[in-house]
């Protein structure tokens, strides 16, 4: 089963296509893709919408993992456009059959992953070791891949 992991912030977001298990992950296709400028809220929660609807659409997406705002970050504007967009996720994952779509912050991530419920295992403790372009991937796209790597049996 293909995963979608996804990082959203308020002004792009990135995305993983992981495949495999947790110990033998592969990464089909990633990258950042900033949100149109110009826009309205509404055009550009459509735009993202369409966007999430191709990625599961090409990728065959049987699950899709999102990373969730950490509790300090959880006030002001950006925070509730980020919300909004994690909603066209869900909405995309129920209107496609997708029942296995989650939001993890980083504790579950890592709980998930066989370490302890902390989030500072995940850059100290967890392997990601079969996907060669996790180290050369920026701190967004690596979240993307964790998360997708924790949704994986």
């Amino acid at each position: 089963m293909n995963i979608l992991g996804i990082r959203c912030s308020s002004k792009e977001f990135s995305f993983a296509i992981i495949a495999g298990k947790q110990d033998s992950s592969k990464l089909l296709e990633s990258g950042t893709i900033a949100f149109p400028k110009g826009y309205s809220d509404s055009d550009c929660l459509k735009w993202f919408y369409q966007e999430i609807g191709g990625l599961i659409a090409k990728h065959k997406i049987g699950g899709i993992g999102v990373k969730g705002a950490e509790p300090m970050a959880m006030k002001g504007k950006a925070y509730g456009a980020r919300m909004e967009k994690e909603g066209m996720i869900f909405l995309q994952a129920s209107q496609n059959g997708i029942k296995y779509a989650k939001r993890k912050v980083k504790g579950t991530i890592a709980k998930d992953l066989g370490l302890k419920g902390k989030g500072k295992y995940i850059e100290t403790k967890a392997d990601f070791s079969s996907i060669p372009e996790y180290e050369k991937s920026n701190g967004n796209i690596q979240e993307a891949i964790q998360i997708g790597v924790s949704m994986l049996n």
